[in-house]
């Protein structure tokens, strides 16, 4: 019988290393596509909650592959419910591909000046190519009054559809770790008014406030984020750097440099807001991240439930 035992050793190794219990799990990459977003991000689809936390209490996103991030006991300063009978359908001639519309509250501003808040909707297109915002409707007059020059502004209702590049991209499908950097340059939102101000000789002058923005987006990071009452969720998150540009206008030419200065204003003034995307496999976006031109986080908030 000794004869035996070396064939049969050989046998027992052989069968433990071709056990399907050994065989490597290939994990494929992920890629986030429209279809991670369709339950949610339409017009009668699931409702989800957002929550905004203490901006000191989270992190900036570094880059890197198979990161891990926990959002479950983050504390709640604040909600809001999204999805659902949230979107709405759209009517407007203005925004013709719009898939759907939110209703949001808004409001003007001049330095330490501020309008009453008016009624707004905002439009949005979710296609096979991304998720893009194509400007708002104001829908109720917002009167501004300054009283450090006697002056009024009136924005009556319009439609605020964005020229130059009129779509700009929330998330650009596919969404893959390690895509190339996307820069959106030249989206336009032209805002109306009229404008009274006896001393300088302004009455019912026509205005516009133009800003546009020019927007780099890439994929820095992917891993496994922690959401409350969600759990564990593979995710990519997405580093946006939107720049700002703020134009006057009054009677068809640029604003005073006098009078912009007296309402605390610069005609042509930039501001950068870099913001961190957290886009989670079969749920799309859950959780944001947005920093000042300092590196200072001004807001968190992410998707539980």
């Amino acid at each position: 019988m000794k004869k035996f035992i070396l064939p049969l050793m050989a046998l027992i190794i052989l069968s433990s290393c071709s056990s399907d219990d050994d065989t490597p799990q290939v994990i494929e990459p992920l890629v986030i596509t429209k279809a991670d977003f369709e339950a949610n991000y339409n017009v009668g689809g699931e409702t989800f909650i957002f929550f905004e936390t203490e901006p000191s209490s989270i992190s900036i996103p570094v880059a890197g592959e198979d990161q891990t991030w926990d959002f479950s006991e983050s504390n709640e300063l604040a909600s809001a419910v999204f999805g659902g009978s949230d979107y709405f359908v759209p009517s407007n001639s203005a925004f013709p591909s719009a898939t759907y519309f939110q209703q949001r509250l808004g409001a003007y501003g001049i330095g330490s000046a501020l309008s009453n808040t008016y009624e707004a909707e905002f439009y949005y297109e979710l296609n096979d190519n991304g998720i893009f915002e194509l400007g708002q409707s104001q829908t109720q007059l917002a009167i501004l009054n300054i009283p450090a020059i006697g002056a009024v502004l009136n924005y009556e209702a319009q439609n605020r559809a964005h020229t130059g590049t009129p779509r700009l991209p929330s998330v650009l499908f596919p969404v893959e770790y390690g895509d190339t950097p996307i820069t959106t340059s030249g989206t336009i939102d032209a805002i109306s008014f009229t404008a009274d101000a006896v001393a300088f000789g302004l009455n019912n002058t026509p205005g516009q406030l133009v800003y546009t923005d020019d927007v780099t987006q890439e994929v820095i990071a992917s891993g496994i984020a922690n959401f409350k009452g969600i759990g564990n969720k593979r995710v990519l998150v997405t580093k946006t750097e939107a720049t700002t540009t703020v134009n006057y206008f009054l009677g068809g030419a640029p604003a005073p440099a006098a009078l912009l200065s007296m309402l605390g204003a610069t005609d042509g003034s930039m501001t950068t807001v870099t913001t961190y995307r957290f886009i989670a496999e079969g749920l799309g976006t859950s959780g944001f991240i947005d920093v000042d031109e300092s590196g200072a986080i001004i807001s968190a908030r992410f998707r539980k439930g």
